[in-house]
């Protein structure tokens, strides 16, 4: 059985080892010269948003024999509103991952268990490697394939604005803020690699590349952080529904299969359980499609999140600021098994019918 893998991004690499376990040796081709996203950063497994699966890591090695080290555990969440700030405590709430090319990244922790290689800065066409392959695993991190064949449905729409910062944080405490002004009804974060280093970035929906820089300098204008830029990028992060997620002896994965969230535009967790599934069912027979309903109905919930999330101004961001900081609200959250992605939409819709605020519908 021959098996071609184009990309050694997360999805890529965890189909290459799945393959592996089962006696198959896949090419992988990856058009960049090394393993990692091209920007270095930190990113973030929030516990909240892997429910019911509980403790992603864990869930992760139990379920899938992927043993990922993060940073560390993130253990408290600074939200900033416009005008009301709340702070979230807990022994733990998720994790902070190394991303991109550094040894500790989990690109580089999953590429350190392949016994394959990588055919590196090797660019191919999909179209020449399907006739040369039984199966072709589209692991390439962007819907261009399955854009290309019809299978893609556009979302959301997502430009980033990052930066490396250099300044003094508390290494296990992750910082968020919303406002209309700089974000829209996106978001900006701040994930540190350490109590010196930390990612900081802002992410604008429904913009284009001619229009991130302004949101970027409004953002520092309203916030003005005490930290110092040491490098920056920009990236176009697009969510979308791809149907079918088989075509023709091609499986999409990863980003190729709609996985990046419209909620906060992640990815991880998609990505990783996408390519065994792959894999699973190249070697097993095990249908991928039904397999990938739950990461695609639980994306699906993240979108009438993103809906929701839509639809609030900053008086009503405020009033969410604060009710995350009431008891009642804080333990149904945060101390309890509710599926927030599920239940988010209605959850928000109630809290705005409770304090009889204007909510756009």
């Amino acid at each position: 059985m021959k098996v071609a893998i184009i990309g050694a991004g997360l999805s890529g690499l965890t189909c290459a080892l799945e393959l592996e376990k089962n006696g198959i040796q896949p090419d992988i081709f990856e058009k960049k010269f090394m393993i990692g996203e091209v920007f270095d950063h930190c990113g973030a497994l929030l516990e909240v948003v892997s429910r019911p699966a509980g403790d992603p890591l864990e869930y992760l090695k139990n379920n899938f024999g992927l043993d990922i080290k993060p940073i560390r555990p993130i253990n408290s969440i600074y939200m900033h509103g416009p005008n009301a700030n709340v702070k979230l405590k807990k022994k733990y709430l998720g994790y902070f991952l190394s991303r991109g090319e550094d040894k500790s990244s989990v690109e580089n922790q999953l590429y350190s268990d392949l016994m394959g290689k990588v055919k590196f800065d090797t660019a191919v066409d999909y179209r020449d490697v399907m006739k040369d392959y039984d199966y072709v695993i589209i692991a390439t991190g962007d819907n261009s394939v399955s854009k290309a064949v019809g299978c893609w449905q556009e979302l959301v729409d997502i430009w980033l604005y990052g930066c490396e910062v250099i300044g003094t944080f508390d290494p296990s405490c992750l910082q968020m803020w919303m406002d209309t002004r700089y974000s829209k009804s996106g978001y900006a974060y701040l994930t540190p690699y350490s109590n010196k280093r930390a990612t900081l970035a802002l992410a604008v929906p429904y913009i284009g590349n001619d229009e991130i820089d302004y949101y970027w300098d409004k953002f520092r204008e309203i916030v003005k952080l005490p930290y110092s830029i040491v490098k920056t990028f920009k990236c176009e992060h697009i969510s979308g529904f791809v149907k079918p997620m088989i075509y023709k002896n091609m499986f999409f994965v990863g980003n190729a299969a709609g996985g990046l969230d419209s909620f906060l535009g992640f990815g991880q967790e998609f990505a990783l359980i996408s390519g065994i599934y792959a894999a699973r069912a190249i070697c097993k027979g095990e249908d991928y499609e039904n397999n990938m309903k739950g990461l695609v109905n639980k994306d699906l919930n993240l979108l009438e999140l993103r809906k929701a999330l839509d639809k609030l101004d900053n008086k009503n961001i405020d009033l969410l600021m604060k009710a995350l900081g009431f008891p009642f609200f804080r333990r149904l959250v945060y101390s309890t098994d509710l599926n927030v992605v599920k239940n988010g939409s209605f959850l928000v819709k109630e809290l705005f019918n409770r304090f009889k605020l204007n909510y756009r519908r």
